[in-house]
């Protein structure tokens, strides 16, 4: 198919795929049909026993600035049809409460883990911005080389909630290095990212694809055969240790955290003032004075 979202190449005699996220106008952000394309890449690479390493990085000056929120805030105008003399308990009314965003997070991160059990190795090459949804999207791929001067960070958990795949979050960086990142929202540079273990090595912007393409090529020498069976072992035991089901508490808490007082006024920013307008009330207080 043509995609319109990314750009997706394969080197059969390297046997490396790239994927690359070309929304640079937007800064890479995740929208849907963004997902959708990157659904179809996982439905190929899972027939193709030729490929061994997919790459994925973003065009412009950021790896993925997070959710594009454009349009998805907009709450149906009225019921799908009248509850007539049902009464309202039988009524098909707009999905907007917090039993249905608890199911719609629940399925993004079910999207995200199909990528973190791709039998293919899966590299993150970020530069520039990797936010709120560019962190789930890293958080599921086997390996991450940043740029030292990337911003990686979750500023949603200011005022809107948790990361869908949030469970990875404790098990890259430990309980006490997470809570100091979640408690303010701030983002950490990739250099930072390296040293408390998030992403595995932070490298000079100018040398980051070359860096990714050296390591990519040491493991494509690897049958896939085995690629598949060290990631596998490696992911089944932190599944052990729980890390579905922290996953799934994260999103029960995100959707909680959506009907909050304070995401309730974010979201009232954004559809009366702007987005730009409510990342200002939002993100203001915490920048640093020069």
């Amino acid at each position: 198919m043509e995609f319109e979202n990314i750009i997706y190449e394969k080197n059969e005699a390297e046997r490396i795929a790239t994927v690359i996220l070309n929304r640079p106008d937007r800064l890479n952000s995740l929208s849907q049909e963004l997902r959708d394309e990157l659904d179809v890449v996982m439905d190929d690479l899972e027939t193709d026993d030729n490929t061994r390493v997919v790459i994925f990085k973003g065009a412009g000056r950021a790896f993925s600035a997070g959710y594009d929120m454009g349009g998805a805030l907009r709450a149906p105008e009225a019921p799908l049809y009248d509850a007539g003399d049902r009464g309202m308990d039988q009524a098909r009314l707009p999905s907007t409460g917090a039993s249905w965003m608890r199911r719609m997070f629940h399925l993004s991160a079910e999207r995200w883990l199909r990528l973190f059990n791709l039998r293919q190795c899966t590299i993150a090459q970020v530069h520039g911005y990797c936010l709120a949804g560019g962190v789930d999207f890293i958080g599921v791929c086997d390996i991450v080389f940043a740029a030292e001067d990337a911003q990686i960070g979750q500023p949603q958990a200011r005022a809107m909630g948790h990361l869908h795949t949030f469970a990875l979050w404790p098990i890259h960086i430990g309980m006490r290095k997470t809570k100091e990142w979640l408690f303010t929202g701030n983002s950490m540079s990739g250099t930072e990212a390296e040293r408390i273990g998030l992403v595995n090595r932070a490298v000079p912007v100018d040398r980051l694809e070359e860096e990714v393409l050296k390591y990519a090529r040491q493991v494509a020498k690897v049958s896939l055969d085995f690629i598949y069976a060290h990631k596998d072992i490696t992911n089944r035991w932190f599944q052990a240790m729980g890390m579905y089901a922290g996953i799934r508490s994260a999103n029960d808490m995100d959707a909680t955290l959506m009907h909050s007082p304070i995401s309730r006024e974010f979201v009232r920013r954004i559809l009366e003032e702007g987005l730009k307008a409510a990342l200002e009330w939002r993100d203001g207080p915490f920048r640093q004075e020069d």
